[in-house]
Formats: C-alpha cells, sequence, structure tokens
C-alpha cells in the first residue's frame, strides 16, 4: 500500500474539507494521508479526529513557504511529525500577516471593479481563517462573475507581465524554515524541487546536511526529473516522498489523491526519523 503525503484542504488553498479528503482516502486504500496545508497546523485537530474514526494513519504535516535568498525564488518545505509546533508557528505568524496585507490590498484593487471587500471574504471563510487568491476567485465565481479559478480573471489580476492585484508576500529564508523544522524535531523535505527550478539549492542542502528527503514523485514532475531526484536522494541516503499535491478543484489539472504517492517503505523511514529525534 502506498501513502499520500501532500495535499490542500480548505485550511488553506485548497476546495475540499478535512472529512471528504480522509474518507477519499480511505475509498482509494491508501494507508497514510498528510494534510499538509500551507503555513499552519490548524488542520490537524479535525484530521486526526477523522483519521482515528476512520482508521487511516495520519501524518501530521504542514508546507512551508520559504525563499531561495540567492534566487529570490520561492521554495516549499514539507514538514513531518513535528514534536512541538510552537517554533513553527511563530514563523508562520509571520507569514500569515504578510499574506493578508497581500490579500487586502488585492482586494481593494479588486472590488473597485466587482462587489466583494475583505470582511465578506473573512466570513465566508469563517473557522478556516486564511484567506488566499484562490478564495478570492472562487467568491466571485459565487457571485456569477466567473466560472473557474483558473480563468480570465485569476490571469488578469494575478498572472502575466502585469497582473493588476498581485501584491508581494514576505517568506522565510529557506535554511531559517529548516532550521526551525529541526528546532521542533520534525522532519524536512524539499517539495517539487522542480516547479520553481531548485535544483542547484536542493544540491547544496543535501551537500549541507540540512534536508532529510525529496519529494521525487510529483503531478508537474517534468520529463526525467523522478530519476535525478531519485538518484539525488540515494546519493545522500535521503527519504523519497511523493504526493499529489491535492487541491481539489483550485487546480489547473486533474490531481486526484493518490495519484502521486510515497511508498510504505519511505513512510516508515519518516516514522522511524522522526522517532528517533525525540
Amino acid at each position: 500500500m502506498n501513502g499520500d503525503l501532500h495535499c490542500h484542504s480548505l485550511y488553506s488553498d485548497g476546495s475540499t474539507d478535512i472529512e471528504t479528503i480522509i474518507t477519499t482516502a480511505v475509498k482509494m486504500k491508501l494507508s497514510t494521508i498528510a494534510v499538509s496545508d500551507h503555513d499552519t497546523f490548524a488542520q490537524y485537530p479535525e484530521a486526526q479526529k477523522i483519521a482515528d474514526r476512520e482508521n487511516i494513519r495520519l501524518l501530521k504535516a504542514c508546507e512551508i513557504s520559504t525563499r531561495d535568498p540567492l534566487t529570490r525564488r520561492r521554495v516549499h518545505i514539507l514538514c513531518y511529525l513535528p514534536q512541538d509546533e510552537n517554533p513553527l508557528n511563530e514563523l508562520f505568524e509571520i507569514t500569515n500577516q504578510s499574506r493578508e496585507k497581500s490579500i487586502e490590498k488585492s482586494i481593494e484593487v479588486i472590488s473597485k471593479d466587482y462587489p466583494i471587500d475583505y470582511e465578506i471574504l473573512r466570513e465566508k471563510r469563517g473557522k478556516y481563517k486564511s484567506v488566499f487568491k484562490q478564495s478570492i476567485i472562487a467568491l466571485l465565481m459565487e457571485l456569477g462573475y466567473e466560472t473557474k479559478i483558473f480563468g480570465e480573471l485569476f490571469n488578469y489580476y494575478f498572472r502575466g507581465e502585469n497582473p493588476k492585484a498581485l501584491f508581494p508576500v514576505e517568506y522565510p529564508d529557506v535554511r531559517t524554515a529548516i532550521d526551525t523544522v529541526r528546532s521542533c524535531k520534525g522532519v524536512a523535505v524539499m517539495a517539487h524541487p522542480g516547479v520553481y527550478n531548485s535544483y542547484e539549492l536542493l544540491e547544496n542542502l543535501c551537500k549541507e546536511n540540512m534536508i532529510d528527503g525529496i519529494e521525487v514523485m510529483h503531478p508537474r514532475n517534468k520529463e526525467g526529473d523522478f530519476d535525478y531526484l531519485s538518484s539525488l536522494a540515494d546519493r545522500y541516503n535521503l527519504i523519497k516522498t511523493g504526493g499529489s499535491d491535492f487541491h481539489g478543484f483550485h487546480s489547473m489539472t486533474p490531481r486526484p489523491l493518490g495519484s502521486c504517492f510515497t511508498t510504505d517503505r519511505e513512510v516508515e523511514k519518516i516514522l522511524a526519523l522522526a522517532e528517533k529525534r525525540k
């Protein structure tokens, strides 16, 4: 059996509730699931309760938004099984405050064209709290102005050479984030290195013995990525993970749960390393 160690829920930029994610994972006969929402562990208590009921193994997880200080490219680090989440929560607070300011500016621009405001969006989000670009477009869809998340409005406001409502978010240095994962006694895995062209950074992090694993299987892998990343993981004796990066319908291409996966053998390596660090 296999596990899906990379998926997102309504607690960040996914479209799907925790109940649906976990019950679907059970129907897919996955052995393990990790709801790795962006820059938060708020999803974990609800996920653990449902996973216990459904008798599926759940790994506490998150996906940390960071930046490579040399290239200024974004880098995502998956954290699994932290023993103490508080240092990471402090890091997340800074990121999420910056993201909130960015979103407020975006809504200020978009509200000149459409009848939305920040308070309406926060009220719609309810317990999920965090607001993402996809949340804005979802509201515009609900109001009848758009029919898909990544359509004309997303492209106009958030993509291309001159996006009308895209404002920067400050992310921590990737090494600071990894050090924080280590201070929490968690397991640090670089997510989808090919998505942000982070191969050089990845090799440096491997040489510096900073990461514990590489996400070698991902739906946005290019030809040759899997073989290259697997070879690199073998060279440095790192854990090899995989995940669908599931976002529900907040995705440009279909990414069903389990479409990319982590073998049970590699899941056991994560569990063993986390136990060793206790």
